[in-house]
């Protein structure tokens, strides 16, 4: 994970030099944030157009952690305006709990096991018991992927790290709505609270293969 020979240059273009945290197997879990229809149906007015290149990449972290058996998590994203005004009031629309776009979509292979959590708001912690589930787990780290890399991913990652958790974020299992904001999103988690990493990055220190 540290060796920057492995590291491709654009990652290694977001990620200080002087921060080397490697990933430890027994010691993490996977949450999958929001890869729901809402964002993964081209037909959504709030599809994210890179969401289904990442489905593979997750999948295979997905497939790693289950193997391994470790801990999988999921997010995703339905409110009520009593739930979240604020987001009432800066998206004038909120994704109802009941609406068909807020299941995940079925191209995500959760394993059986898997623990999914509807959240109102960015913050997978806020009027959940996500963060409560994962940090019985007692892991010291975890792997945050899905959407959208600035929003509901990046709060998930600064949470993790403001509760003794050490976020990895592959940065092609994440996505939003265009490449500057996704690389400026990474740019800041890898500055501050986050490792920037890749999917194969992750696999190889299990021991796995994109391939």
């Amino acid at each position: 994970m540290s060796d920057d020979a492995k590291q491709p240059q654009h990652i290694q273009k977001l990620v200080p030099k002087y921060r080397r945290i490697a990933l430890k197997p027994q010691q993490v879990c996977l949450a999958v944030v929001d890869m729901q229809l809402f964002f993964c149906n081209p037909k959504s007015h709030a599809f994210v157009q890179a969401a289904p290149n990442i489905i593979p990449n997750i999948n295979a972290l997905i497939s790693t952690f289950s193997r391994a058996k470790k801990p999988v998590f999921a997010t995703y994203y339905a409110a009520t305006p009593d739930e979240a005004p604020a987001m009432a009031a800066f998206w004038r629309h909120l994704l109802p709990p009941d609406d068909p776009a807020a299941q995940i979509d079925p191209r995500i292979k959760l394993p059986k096991n898997a623990s999914v959590f509807r959240k109102p708001t960015y913050s997978a912690f806020v009027a959940t018991r996500f963060g409560e589930a994962v940090l019985a787990t007692g892991v010291e780290q975890v792997v945050v992927c899905g959407v959208m890399t600035h929003l509901c991913v990046e709060t998930a990652a600064r949470e993790f790290f403001c509760r003794g958790v050490v976020p990895f974020i592959p940065a092609d299992a994440t996505a939003t709505i265009d490449e500057d904001v996704h690389v400026a999103s990474l740019r800041a988690a890898a500055h501050g609270f986050a490792v920037v990493t890749t999917t194969a990055q992750i696999l190889n220190a299990f021991g796995s293969s994109t391939d």
